[in-house]
């Protein structure tokens, strides 16, 4: 349940505007903070890309027994949220024309090319 609370989280962020100063940082916050105090989230990390821009945001601790706070080259153990969220970025893609699920996948992994799957 809560993988799917921060799939949805993620979702929402993507819906934001682009993030660049201070006022955009605390609208982020606006969102993330409440949510990871009502279903007990110790960290957090969230990145956005923008126009080529990437924007970080990290929250809490990345281990509850030695504290040590979230940053950006912290490693997460996403487990099976990695399917949802490529399915996820794999719509967006192909409703932007960009991708479509009909192409082989060597199309877009050329090493894949003449492999027998």
């Amino acid at each position: 349940m809560l993988i799917k609370r921060l799939a949805l989280l993620s979702l929402c962020l993507t819906t934001l505007p682009a993030f660049a100063d201070a006022s955009d940082t605390q609208a982020v916050d606006q969102i993330v903070q409440p949510l990871m105090q009502k279903y007990a989230v110790p960290g957090m990390a969230i990145a956005v890309s923008v126009d080529g821009k990437t924007h970080f945001y990290n929250y809490g601790v990345a281990s509850k027994q030695n504290k040590q706070p979230i940053t950006n080259q912290t490693l997460f153990e996403i487990g099976s949220l990695s399917k949802t969220f490529t399915a996820t970025l794999a719509a967006y893609a192909q409703n932007a024309g960009k991708f479509t699920l009909a192409d082989p996948a060597s199309r877009y992994l050329p090493q894949l090319r003449r492999q027998r799957i």
